[in-house]
């Protein structure tokens, strides 16, 4: 019946599903032991290669010797972090890095601080060695010194005057012995001879240098001296109507800046003042005197000093003076000392007395008198 070929129908479609579930099942069932035996073995082998590298991590570890190795180390066990005792290794390796690391830092303090001490040493006994030397160099200075000091005053003694001029003037500034080159040279000098006396700047520069002298008179202890060279350039006066020596410019420089910073104390207690408005060979009663240290001299003094004894009466400058003569005029005019007051002033040009006029530059070459007492 038709009712029987339903059931029959139903009957073979429900044996037929139950066929495709136990089927599609089994299928399913292989699927995930195939899959478990998959995740197995990755397992396995992740868990061998943990292994493998944690053995070798605990290798490496133990041959280590210097702080790269152990931070190679340190890498491998940071890999495995949360295998075995891979923390407890990286919380050594730390450790282990940590006090390393302050022991080369002691390590190079303590090098620092041996080199420290010897510098120390070495520059200790430098110190006491350069002592030792100075000690030796003056200990042979004061001795050599004391020597020739001894036989310098012999000299003197004597009455051999130029040797111990010159004895004395080795000596420099050693005890006494500046005085007795000055008594020394008086007593023997004569006229043109040369006096190392001060000193200025004479190259174009601030170094100064000794002053030569060319003695012009001598009577007994006392000396005219002037300088061999011209040593400044100068206007001899600002003034149109005050153009007496008195009221000069090179007056004002020589016996006031020159005098001061050209002389040592003990040198000055040789230079004499002289009334330089009292000229040779007459007596002016109508000016005022004029008391100087150091002067330039007039004409008359220039005819009886430079011109009677042959002494070059138109000196060659220093090279300051020069160079100024070169930039301002050209003219070596060589400025000569006014006793009254005229419209023109004497000077010395190329070889010869004339007068010039106020407002020019002229040389400066001083004089003046040096003079001692037994």
């Amino acid at each position: 019946s038709i009712i029987d070929a339903y059931d029959q129908r139903i009957n073979q479609a429900k044996a037929e599903y139950d066929n495709n579930i136990s089927q599609k099942t089994k299928e399913l069932n292989e699927l995930f032991e195939r899959e478990d035996q998959r995740v197995i073995r990755e397992y396995e082998i992740a868990s061998e290669k943990r292994e493998k590298d944690y053995q070798k991590a605990v290798e490496d570890y133990n041959k280590v010797e210097t702080d790269l190795e152990f931070l190679k180390a340190y890498f491998k066990f940071k890999e495995i972090e949360n295998y075995k005792d891979s923390k407890d290794y990286i919380a050594k390796i730390q450790t282990i890095r940590e006090k390393n690391r302050h022991d080369k830092l002691q390590k190079e303090f303590d090098q620092i601080r041996k080199k420290d001490k010897l510098r120390r040493t070495i520059l200790i006994a430098l110190i006491g060695v350069i002592a030792i030397i100075a000690l030796i160099w003056l200990f042979n200075k004061i001795f050599t010194n004391r020597i020739e000091y001894n036989k310098a005053i012999k000299l003197y003694e004597t009455g051999e005057y130029k040797q111990a001029y010159h004895a004395f003037r080795n000596l420099g500034d050693y005890d006494d012995a500046t005085d007795y080159k000055i008594k020394s040279f008086i007593k023997s000098c004569k006229v043109g001879d040369i006096l190392k006396f001060g000193t200025f700047p004479q190259k174009g520069s601030d170094k100064k240098d000794d002053i030569s002298w060319i003695v012009l008179s001598k009577e007994n202890n006392k000396i005219l001296i002037i300088s061999e060279l011209g040593l400044t350039y100068m206007i001899y006066s600002f003034s149109d109507s005050e153009n007496t020596w008195r009221n000069s410019s090179p007056r004002a420089f020589l016996n006031d800046r020159f005098y001061r910073d050209s002389f040592t104390s003990e040198e000055k207690k040789y230079i004499i003042q002289t009334n330089t408005t009292i000229d040779v060979n007459q007596e002016n009663k109508n000016i005022r005197n004029t008391w100087d240290n150091v002067f330039l001299l007039s004409v008359e003094e220039t005819n009886k000093y430079l011109i009677a004894n042959s002494i070059n009466i138109s000196p060659q400058q220093t090279s300051l003076c020069r160079n100024a003569i070169n930039m301002l005029s050209g003219k070596n005019r060589i400025g000569l000392r006014s006793i009254e007051p005229i419209e023109h002033i004497p000077c010395i040009v190329d070889g010869e007395i004339v007068d010039w006029k106020i407002g020019d530059y002229y040389v400066i070459r001083p004089a003046m008198y040096i003079e001692f007492s037994d």
